[in-house]
C-alpha cells in the first residue's frame, strides 16, 4: 500500500496514547511528508489524479465496516496471566499484528491491536485513537471493534464514535498534504479490559510507479507481548529486504507459496526499545524492516526523471533575458536566478493526492508566485537552462541523508529536492526553499544533507555532499561595558556581526521579526541581566547581501551594573556571553548511539571592561582556557591595558556528531564551557 506517510520520532510514539502509538505505525514507513514531495508519476500513467495532481480527496460520510480480509493469518493473544512483560505507560499491549500484500491491484496493509489498560491513564489511552489516511486515494475500513471483559467478548461496532476530521499538522510550515483523522471513542472502558480494534488501509498514490517501498517497525518504545509482521509480494517482482537498527527478537524469514513470497517475524514477544537523547536523526534507535524492489539507486534515479524536465517557457525566458541584461558574469547570473527563485517565490505546499508527488511547471509557479520544494527545483532548473547553465535535480533528505547508503534503494529515502548546477567545471547545490541567502557564487553556502542522488533519465548513483568549508566566524558578538562610577552606573555598546551563514540565519529570523521587535528582545535579554535598562541608542542593522555581511549595533544603558558578591562581602558585575552551547547536557553519557553536536558553529565573542580609576584594582574571571576535544574546540583569552580589561572566547565546532566512546568527554567539555562563559567582576 502507498502511504503519504509521516516521520515520527521513537520516543514520540508513546505521547499520543496506544491507539496512536500503534496506529501512526505505517506513517513512520515513508518519511516526511516532503517523501511525497519530490517523486514523479509512471510513465505513461494517464490516471484522472494526475490531471488534477492537487484534488483533494472527500470525507468519509461514516465508517465502512467489512470482514477481515482473507489474507490475514489467525492469530490469538497470549492468554490472561501468561505476560512476559511488565505494563508500562499504563497499558499492556498484549497483540500487534501487522499484515501487508502486494498481491494485488492496490497495496494492502491491516493492523490489529489488542491492549489493556492497567491504570486509570490508561483507560484514557486506550479509549481513544486515531487513524490516518488519505482519502484522495485510499479508503479505509474496519473489521473489529470490541471488548473482552471478565472472559467475555462485548462487539462495540453499534457503541462505538467514529467521526472524520481534516488533519493538517504542519500549518506553521506551509504544507497541506489533504490526510484525514478518523477518530475513533470507545465508551465504557475499565481497567482490565482487553480493548481490540483492526482495519485495513487500501490504495496507491496515482502519482507511483509499480514499484513499491516501505519500512515497518519491529519494536517500538513499549513492550508488545505477541506481535506478528507479514509482507507479501509476488514472485515477479520478489522485493530486496533488510533488517536496521538495533537487533529485533527475531530474523524476518522468506518463504514462497505459490505465486507468492512472504517475509515475516514473528509472532513474538518484543520488549521495549528506549531511545536516547541527542542521538542523531538518522540513527535508528529502534529495529525495523526494510523493503523495496527497486533495483538500484539508478533505478530511482531515472524513475524519478520524468517531472523534472521542465522544457522553455515564454515566462521563463522573460525572467531569464532580465536576469542577463542585469548580469554579464555567468556566475552572477546562476546567483541571481537562485535569488529569484528564493524571494519572488514564496513557499507553501499544497500536496493533495498526486500533487505530493507531481511538481508544478515553471508557468504555473510563476503566476501563482508560490511553491514547494519540486516547483522551486523546476522553475530554477528552468531558469538556469534559459542562460544556458547546466543543471538537474537531486533527492535528498534534510534529516537522515547521512545514512541514505545503509538502506536499500528506494523513492522514499527522500524528503526534499534541490538543484545541482555546473559552472566552469565545478558543481554547486542550490536550495530554492532557502530564504534570505546572501553572498557571490564563490561564498554561498551550499547544504550539506549527507548524500544526494541526482535525477537524470540514465540513472545516477548517490553523491557525497561536501559541506562548505569553514572560513571566517559565522558570528561574531562584542560588548562593550564602561562602568561609569563605584555607583555601578554603566553603558553597553553591542555589536553582532554575522557572517555567510550566520547572516542567512540573522537575515531569515529578521525577515520574521523586524527592527523593533528584535530591539525589545535585546532589551528584554539585557534587563534579565543586568535589572534596569534603557536604549540609548536604538538598534541599527546594515546588511551587506552580496558579502553576506549583516551588523546589529546597539547601546544599552545599565542602571546599576554591581551586585552584591555570594560572600555577602564584596560586590560584582556577573554576566553569561552569548555563545552556542556544543552540545546538549541533558544527554546520556553512557550512549550506545552517537552524539549530535550543534553544527556547524564558528563563534567568536569579546567582553571589553572599561572600569573608573576607583575600581582599577578589580579582578575579570575566568582566567584563559584551552579546552579541545574531536570536534570541539573552545578557548578564552584574557587580556589588560590599564583599566580596560578584554576576554575573548572562540568556538569551532567542525562536525555533526561524535561515536558514543566520544561522547562522555564532549558533554564534560559542553559543561565547563557552560561555565566558562558566566563572567564575573569583583571588588577586592
Amino acid at each position: 500500500m502507498a502511504l503519504s506517510g509521516v516521520r515520527i520520532g521513537v520516543l514520540g510514539l508513546l505521547l499520543v496514547g496506544s491507539w496512536g502509538y500503534f496506529g501512526y505505525h505505517w506513517m513512520a514507513q515513508h518519511g516526511d511528508p516532503d517523501v511525497a514531495d519530490v517523486t514523479s508519476p509512471a510513465s505513461g500513467d494517464t490516471s484522472p489524479a494526475l490531471s488534477d495532481p492537487t484534488a483533494l480527496g472527500t470525507l468519509p460520510d461514516s465508517a465502512t465496516f467489512t470482514p477481515t480480509p482473507n489474507f490475514v493469518s489467525e492469530l490469538a493473544p497470549p492468554a490472561r496471566g501468561t505476560e512476559v512483560f511488565e505494563a508500562e505507560g499504563g497499558v499492556r499491549y498484549a497483540l500487534y499484528q501487522l499484515e501487508h500484500t502486494n498481491m494485488g491491484e492496490d497495496p494492502r496493509e491491516y493492523v490489529r491491536i489488542i491492549s489493556e489498560p492497567v491504570t486509570s491513564g490508561g483507560v484514557d489511552s486506550v479509549a481513544n485513537g486515531t487513524v490516518v489516511f488519505n482519502p484522495a486515494f485510499q479508503t479505509l475500513e474496519f473489521h473489529t471493534l470490541r471488548v473482552e471483559r471478565d472472559g467475555s467478548f462485548e462487539d462495540r461496532t453499534d457503541s462505538t464514535t467514529i467521526e472524520f476530521a481534516r488533519r493538517e499538522t504542519r500549518l506553521e510550515r506551509r504544507m497541506f498534504d489533504g490526510r484525514a483523522t478518523a477518530i475513533v471513542r470507545f465508551s465504557d472502558i475499565r481497567i482490565g479490559d482487553r480493548v481490540e480494534y483492526s482495519y485495513t488501509i487500501t490504495g496507491r498514490n496515482p502519482a507511483l510507479p509499480a514499484n513499491d517501498s516501505r519500512e515497518i517497525r519491529l519494536g517500538f518504545g513499549a513492550p508488545v507481548e505477541r506481535m506478528l509482521v507479514t509482507s507479501t509480494w509476488p514472485n515477479s517482482r520478489p522485493p530486496h529486504y533488510r533488517q536496521l537498527g538495533p537487533d529485533a527478537a527475531a530474523n524476518v524469514t522468506a518463504s514462497s507459496e505459490g505465486p507468492a513470497q512472504t517475509l515475516r517475524f514473528g509472532p513474538i514477544p518484543t520488549a521495549t526499545f528506549t531511545g536516547e537523547r541527542s542521538a542523531p536523526s538518522w540513527i535508528r534507535q529502534s529495529p525495523s524492516l526494510q523493503l523495496s524492489d527497486f533495483a538500484d539507486w539508478e533505478d530511482v534515479s531515472r524513475w524519478s526523471a520524468p517531472m523534472y524536465q521542465p522544457g522553455s517557457s515564454d515566462a521563463v525566458d522573460e525572467i531569464a533575458d532580465r536576469i542577463r541584461a542585469e548580469h554579464a558574469d555567468p556566475a552572477d547570473q546562476l546567483v541571481a536566478a537562485l535569488r529569484f527563485t528564493q524571494d519572488e517565490i514564496r513557499y507553501l505546499a499544497i500536496s493533495f493526492g498526486a500533487g505530493g508527488y507531481v511538481p508544478a511547471m515553471p508557468p504555473e509557479t510563476l503566476e501563482r508566485r508560490y511553491g514547494d520544494c519540486k516547483a522551486k527545483t523546476v522553475l530554477l532548473i528552468a531558469l538556469l537552462e534559459a542562460l544556458d547553465i547546466e543543471a538537474e535535480a537531486a533527492l535528498v533528505h534534510t534529516s537522515q541523508g547521512r545514512a541514505l547508503l545503509d538502506g536499500l534503494p528506494r523513492h522514499t529515502a527522500f524528503n526534499h529536492v534541490i538543484v545541482r548546477a555546473y559552472l566552469d567545471g565545478e558543481a554547486y547545490w542550490l536550495d530554492g526553499t532557502r530564504r534570505e541567502q546572501g553572498g557571490r557564487l564563490d561564498t554561498l553556502d551550499q547544504p550539506d544533507f549527507g548524500f544526494a542522488l541526482p535525477i537524470n533519465t540514465d540513472g545516477a548513483a548517490p553523491v557525497a555532499m561536501e559541506p562548505t568549508p569553514f572560513g571566517e566566524s559565522f558570528f561574531e558578538g562584542e560588548e562593550a561595558l564602561t562602568i561609569h562610577s563605584i555607583n555601578g552606573d554603566a553603558t553597553l555598546e553591542v555589536t553582532y556581526t554575522a557572517r555567510n551563514l550566520g547572516a542567512d540565519r540573522a537575515r531569515t529570523s529578521l525577515s520574521r521579526t523586524g527592527r523593533a521587535d528584535l530591539q525589545e528582545r535585546f532589551l528584554d535579554q539585557y534587563g534579565a541581566r543586568f535589572g534596569a535598562v534603557s536604549s540609548t541608542r536604538d538598534l541599527t542593522i546594515e546588511d551587506d547581501r552580496e558579502t553576506n555581511v549583516l551588523i546589529m549595533h546597539m547601546q544599552i544603558g545599565i542602571e546599576n551594573v554591581l551586585t552584591p558578591h555570594e560572600d555577602g562581602e564584596r560586590l560584582q558585575a556577573s554576566a553569561r556571553m552569548q555563545m552556542r552551547s556544543p552540545t546538549n547536557g541533558n544527554a546520556e553519557r553512557n550512549r550506545r548511539f552517537p552524539l549530535t553536536l550543534t553544527y556547524p558553529v564558528h563563534q567568536t565573542a569579546r567582553l571589553v571592561v572599561d572600569l573608573p580609576d576607583a575600581m582599577a584594582d578589580w579582578t575579570l574571571e575566568p582566567e584563559a582556557r584551552q579546552l579541545t576535544v574531536d570536534g570541539i574546540d573552545f578557548s578564552t583569552v584574557r587580556s589588560r591595558d590599564g583599566n580596560r580589561i578584554t576576554l575573548d572566547y572562540t568556538l569551532l565546532v567542525d562536525r555533526p556528531y561524535l561515536p558514543p566512546e566520544e561522547a562522555a568527554a564532549a558533554l564534560a567539555l559542553g559543561d565547563q564551557i557552560n561555565q566558562l562563559t558566566r563572567w564575573s567582576l569583583v571588588s577586592p
